[in-house]
C-alpha cells in the first residue's frame, strides 16, 4: 500500500491527492510501504515514511519510482507538490523550506514567514487562490461606495446626502458662503451644488468631493449660464406686470403666480442641464418640457414645498446660535440640489425621463462607456 510522502498516511494507487493532509501524490507516485534511504527526503516526524522526488521539468515530469533525490527539484516544493500546483484545500505549495500560500492571506509566504509574490497563474493555466477556501477570487471588492440613500424618502435623502461622508463639504461650503462678496468663491460653491445634484441623479451612493478646485469653477460658470435665461425671463414677466397693472396691489396678486410657474418650471430646466451635463439641451429640445408635464414631476415639486418648508425652520434655528447660519444656509441649498437630484433619478428608474449619462465631474469625461458624447 502506498504512503502520503507529506504526512505518511495510506492511500490509494493512482490517486492524485492524500485525503488525509491534502499533498499532490502524482498517481501511483506516493512513496512505498517503506522510509528511503540516504539524504533523499525525510517524513514529516523526520523517521517516517520518506519522498520520491519529482522531475524537474516544466511539464510536471518525474523520476522513475526507484530514482531518490536529495532535496526538492527547482519546480517543486518541500512537500513534493510542484510549485504552483492547487491542493484540494485551496492552497498552493511554495518552492521555498516550510513555505505555504496562506488560506487568507492571499500571499506567499517563504519559510521565514517574508512575504513573496501573489501568483497569478502557472504552467496548466491554473490560477492560485488569493482567499479562503470558497471565499471571493482575487480582485473580488465591494466599491467601496458604502450604502446607498437611494430609496430612501426624499426627506432622508435630502438631509443625509450631502454630509452622508462627512461634514467636510458643508464646512468647505461655509467658508466659501462668506466670500459672497466675491465672484469666484460664489462660482465655485455653484459648481459643487452642480455635482451634488449630478452625482444623485446619476444614483451615485456618495457625495462629490472638493477636490477639482478648477473643474468646479468651470461648472459653476456653466450652471449660472444656463440659469441666467429663466431669470432674466422671470424678472422680465414681473417688470412687465408692473408696467401693465395700474394698481400696485393688483400688480402684486398678478406676480404671484408668475412667480408660481416660473418656480415649477426653472427645475425642469436645470434638471435637464444637470442630467445630460450639455448646456443646450434645456433649450434645444423638448426634454424639460415633456419632465415638466409628467405626473412624476408634478408630485416631486409638490413634495419640494414640504422639504423647503423643512430646511427653512432649520435656517430659522441656525440664526439663534449667531455664526451657525454661515453653514446651514449653504447647507440648505446643497440639501435641496441633493433632493431635486433624487427626484430625476427615481423619475428615471420609472422610465418617465431618460437616465442621467457621463461622469459626475461631467461631460469633459465622456460618457460612461468612455466615449464621447455625441447628440442631445
Amino acid at each position: 500500500m502506498p504512503y502520503c510522502q507529506q504526512c505518511g498516511g495510506e492511500v490509494r494507487e493512482r490517486e492524485w491527492f492524500c485525503t488525509h493532509c491534502g499533498a499532490e501524490l502524482g498517481g501511483t507516485r506516493a512513496a512505498d510501504d517503506g522510509p528511503t534511504e540516504g539524504s533523499g527526503g525525510r517524513g514529516p516526524t523526520g523517521g517516517g515514511p520518506g519522498r520520491r522526488g519529482s522531475g524537474g521539468s516544466g511539464s510536471g515530469g518525474h523520476d522513475a519510482p526507484d530514482r531518490r533525490r536529495d532535496g526538492p527539484g527547482p519546480a517543486e516544493g518541500p512537500q513534493g507538490v510542484p510549485d504552483g500546483r492547487q491542493s484540494p484545500d485551496g492552497r498552493i505549495r511554495n518552492g521555498n523550506a516550510g513555505g505555504h500560500h496562506g488560506a487568507a492571506g492571499g500571499h506567499r509566504e517563504s519559510g521565514d514567514g517574508a512575504p513573496g509574490r501573489r501568483d497569478a497563474a502557472h504552467g496548466s493555466g491554473e490560477h492560485a487562490r488569493t482567499g479562503p477556501p470558497g471565499g471571493p477570487p482575487a480582485g473580488a471588492a465591494g466599491t467601496g461606495d458604502g450604502e446607498s440613500l437611494h430609496g430612501t424618502n426624499p426627506f432622508t435623502f435630502a438631509f443625509s446626502y450631502p454630509v452622508s461622508s462627512g461634514w467636510r463639504p458643508v464646512a468647505i461650503s461655509g467658508l466659501l458662503f462668506l466670500g459672497w462678496l466675491f465672484v469666484v468663491p460664489m462660482l465655485i460653491l455653484s459648481g459643487y451644488g452642480y455635482r451634488l445634484a449630478r452625482a444623485a441623479a446619476l444614483g451615485r451612493s456618495r457625495p462629490p468631493e472638493y477636490d477639482d478646485w478648477g473643474g468646479l469653477l468651470v461648472d459653476g460658470v456653466r450652471y449660472t449660464l444656463v440659469s441666467l435665461a429663466p431669470t432674466a425671463a422671470l424678472y422680465a414677466a414681473v417688470g412687465g406686470v408692473f408696467l401693465l397693472s395700474r394698481e400696485e396691489s393688483l400688480a402684486i396678486l398678478l406676480v404671484l403666480p408668475v412667480e408660481l410657474v416660473f418656480a415649477y418650471v426653472v427645475p425642469a430646466v436645470l434638471l435637464t442641464f444637470v442630467a445630460s451635463d450639455r448646456m443646450r439641451t434645456p433649450y434645444t429640445t423638448r426634454r424639460a418640457l415633456d419632465f415638466m408635464t409628467t405626473f412624476e414631476y408634478l408630485k416631486a415639486s409638490l413634495v419640494a414645498v414640504g422639504v423647503v418648508i423643512a430646511l427653512e425652520f432649520v435656517a430659522l434655528f441656525s440664526f439663534v446660535t449667531v455664526v451657525g447660519w454661515i453653514w446651514v444656509l449653504p447647507y440648505v441649498g446643497l440639501a435641496m440640489a441633493a433632493y431635486w437630484g433624487y427626484a430625476y433619478h427615481e423619475a428615471a428608474e420609472k422610465g418617465v425621463v431618460p437616465p442621467a449619462t457621463g461622469t459626475v465631474a461631467g461631460g469633459r469625461e465622456g460618457t460612461p462607456d468612455g466615449s464621447p458624447a455625441t447628440g442631445d
